[in-house]
């Protein structure tokens, strides 16, 4: 794990200062995301979007251009799955 390890840390000790600092739990989603850790990539994302709900559709144009990018199959179907996630999430917000 290594660096994404350490990142993971230090992440973790700045939520418990600060749990509302919106740029942390992105990096914590995106740094569970790389390891492959889809679960725990949308319980961060899943925080992200409570504290800012337009952060939505920043993440689903991120994912857009990830998806557009060559990537490992691998790395493409994790990227989807978090992009479905995602959607079904915004989808769940807009109903009345």
């Amino acid at each position: 794990m290594g660096e994404f390890g350490a990142a993971l840390t230090a992440y973790a000790k700045l939520l418990a200062l600060r749990p509302q600092y919106t740029s942390a739990t992105e990096y914590l989603a995106e740094t569970h995301l790389a390891l492959g850790e889809i679960d725990k990539a949308t319980a961060a994302y899943s925080k992200l979007v409570e504290l800012d709900p337009a952060r939505a559709e920043e993440l689903l144009a991120a994912i857009n251009d990830w998806l557009a990018k060559p990537l490992e199959k691998a790395s493409r179907d994790t990227i989807k799955q978090v992009y479905d996630w995602l959607m079904n999430l915004r989808k769940a917000r807009a109903r009345p």
